[in-house]
């Protein structure tokens, strides 16, 4: 080779190498500015609220470094639960956690209203906010084979329940069957067929939990219920297991926690993971088990943990009062997180303001709402998903109790609270829209006892107008008959046995008296012919007995009364031969 081509073959190779080395500097110029724009991102979004999961695990080691390594373990923890229409977690709307799940309690102990009624209710469950449905069955359930005796006569068939379920798939409406699992059994145990099941046998609330017979019924029960389900995308299912009062006390239960060298507490775990367990495996698909968790807090976490509860059930927080922040203290929910990486909450929209309660009193739940809400942004950031709130409305506060507030009662309440759920309103704004939504010609009225628009359109709203009416009247007849001065001094019952009285006061009253009477037995006649449209006639005869009879039984006491010491006109001498006998 000539000395003039090796010399420009020297240039070509200095100049090519020098080309490529700028290249790839270039590219490695490229490659760490990406890299450091990406670590800026990832640090600038680890310091502030994110709607992406993914972030939670860094919020939570800055809250409470220790409990970081217990939350985060298991691949099942990136369950996500978020209803139709959800489409991020978290959703904050003005800095306020929204409950993705809103999920609307429907509970059949005793009340159950016919299914003409439940096909009005399901669509309006969505359209007020609620996301899906708790059905508590109790005996309602069309149970079959060796569970056939503990259906109660009125229950539902598998056509009406099949076209029910169908209709809340149809609404987009989540469906999550509730059945008790060893506390709150009195609809079995109260049976003499089944009463050898019970943990202490003058109460017939808690099964034996180390008998196998006890064990196969609620498991029976379970399988019957699921199997209904499955048809209708059962994603959730709530074993109960709240205010089992009895534990390690039966004869069978005694032995196995000798056998175990183990206590009530770890008998009691031990049961419930059996159940949890028995769920999962009946489920075609995933399904989440709920449980309430007020057992669980009698419970130290180390055995929560030791047990290995935290993969098997998603503790339900039931708390109804107005205020929270005195009985749920941000211990609480961290130790909860700590053993649980799901949550859910559960307030009340009617049947939690005392047994007795008939009436709604809209202002306590909004209130108790109120506060979950605040509970709810305090907290949520603990633990992987918060997935909502549980929205109970009991009919009874448990099998054996009398009626408490009746589900078209309840929904002026469930509307306004559900708007509150929903999008964060404000109370105003929230009666507002509950007001439109039950198609109402004002916003509901927050108060008690009155609670009224001036005229609503929503399934059952002339059972809610006679009812709240009703209280009101028997409040004014307390007021003006029962303590009327007149009548308790001059018209008592020793007024009575002796015969006298002053009648200038017994014509004043009479009057008075009979007024009464006569509104209570047109009210009485409003509301048994209201009822008789949405329940069966022993719910209807329940409610007329328990809550109207005893006060129209008063007037026509009070009455006679009056009319016995009206005929007098001559008056015995004192002293009376009065004989206390007490």
């Amino acid at each position: 080779m000539r000395p003039s081509n090796l010399c420009r073959s020297r240039a070509m190779a200095r100049f090519l190498t020098f080309r490529r080395m700028t290249v790839f500097g270039v590219v490695f110029f490229v490659i760490y500015v990406s890299c450091v724009l990406c670590m800026h991102t990832f640090m600038k979004q680890s310091t502030t609220r994110s709607d992406n999961p993914s972030t939670l695990s860094n919020k939570l080691e800055e809250r409470d470094p220790n409990n970081l390594q217990n939350i985060q373990t298991e691949d099942e923890n990136n369950d996500v639960y978020l209803p139709y229409g959800e489409t991020r977690y978290p959703r904050l709307v003005e800095g306020k956690f929204i409950a993705p799940n809103r999920i609307f309690h429907l509970d059949l102990k005793g009340a159950a209203p016919k299914t003409s009624y439940l096909e009005k209710l399901i669509p309006l469950i969505r359209q007020m906010g609620g996301t899906g449905i708790l059905i508590e069955y109790e005996d309602m359930f069309p149970y079959a084979g060796e569970l056939s005796g503990l259906r109660a006569a009125n229950a539902y068939s598998q056509t009406d329940l099949r076209h029910i379920l169908q209709l809340a798939v149809d609404n987009h409406l989540t469906v999550i069957p509730l059945v008790q699992t060893f506390g709150h059994l009195e609809w079995i145990l109260k049976y003499e067929e089944y009463a050898k099941y019970r943990e202490e046998m003058r109460y017939p609330q808690v099964i034996c939990l180390a008998d196998e017979g006890a064990v196969h019924i609620v498991e029976e029960a379970i399988r019957q219920v699921m199997q209904l389900h499955e048809d209708f995308s059962l994603t959730a299912f709530h074993i109960g297991a709240d205010e089992a009062f009895q534990v390690g006390q039966c004869k069978k239960d005694l032995a196995m926690m000798q056998t175990k060298r183990v206590g009530p507490n770890a008998l009691m775990l031990l049961h419930i993971i059996r159940i949890a367990k028995f769920v999962k495996s009946l489920a075609k698909n995933h399904v989440r088990v709920l449980m309430w968790h007020d057992m669980l807090e009698k419970v130290d976490f180390d055995s929560i943990s030791r047990y290995g509860l935290r993969n098997l059930v998603e503790p339900v927080v039931w708390k109804y009062e107005e205020e929270l922040e005195g009985v749920l203290y941000p211990e609480f929910w961290q130790k909860m997180a700590a053993n649980f990486p799901y949550v859910w909450g559960a307030s009340a929209f009617k049947g939690a303001d005392g047994p007795d309660q008939y009436a709604s009193n809209i202002p306590h739940y909004v209130a108790n709402h109120i506060s979950w809400m605040k509970q709810m942004n305090d907290n949520y950031e603990y633990f992987k998903q918060f997935r909502g709130l549980i929205v109970t409305g009991w009919q009874r506060f448990d099998h054996f109790a009398i009626l408490c507030e009746t589900l078209p009662v309840g929904l002026p309440s469930a509307a306004v609270n559900l708007a509150i759920l929903k999008d964060g309103r404000g109370v105003e704004d929230a009666a507002r829209r509950a007001g439109m939504v039950l198609n109402c010609s004002s916003s509901i009225v927050l108060s008690f006892p009155t609670g009224l628009a001036a005229y609503c359109n929503f399934p059952g709203f002339e059972i809610y107008k006679n009812v709240q009416q009703f209280q009101e009247l028997v409040t004014s007849i307390e007021r003006d008959v029962f303590n009327n001065y007149q009548i308790r001094g001059w018209m008592s019952e020793f007024n009575d046995k002796y015969r006298y009285s002053q009648l200038w006061y017994v014509d004043n009253c009479s009057f008075r008296v009979r007024l009464a009477l006569a509104d209570i037995k047109r009210y009485a006649d409003l509301i048994k012919n209201s009822m008789e449209e949405v329940f069966y006639e022993d719910t209807v005869q329940e409610f007329l007995y328990e809550y109207v009879r005893p006060v129209q039984q008063r007037l026509i006491e009070l009455n006679r009364r009056l009319d016995r010491l009206s005929s007098h006109r001559v008056y015995p001498r004192r002293p009376f031969p009065v004989n206390s006998s007490v």
